[in-house]
């Protein structure tokens, strides 16, 4: 068995020289491993629900035009692919992201 401190170092080795589709794919395994067993698990009730059903106008960049009245839902699904692809490629990046969002 692994200890955490053990497994977030395995991370961050593999982050530093990610070179190859197969360092990609290893460190896709070690996130899910660590997702499962070591991040905290938010309880249902401290989810936010939101009813937005259609995403609504929030500029004239090309991304905004893109989703410009789509159902709110299908584009999130669209984003969280997106964004596991970003934790598996650019890990830092993903990272920088998510910290963004929750300074919001």
């Amino acid at each position: 068995m692994f200890t955490r401190r053990e497994l977030e170092n395995a991370i961050t080795e593999l982050e530093s020289k990610v070179q190859s589709f197969s360092d990609c794919e290893k460190l896709s395994a070690l996130y899910t491993i660590y997702n499962q067993k070591f991040a905290p698990q938010e309880s249902k009730e401290s989810r936010t629900i939101y009813t937005e059903t259609i995403v609504d106008d929030y500029g004239d960049s090309e991304f905004f035009e893109a989703i410009r009245d789509k159902d709110a839902g299908n584009v999130w699904s669209v984003m969280e692919e997106l964004m596991a692809a970003l934790q598996l490629f650019n890990p830092k990046l993903y990272n920088a992201t998510l910290r963004k969002i929750d300074s919001l």
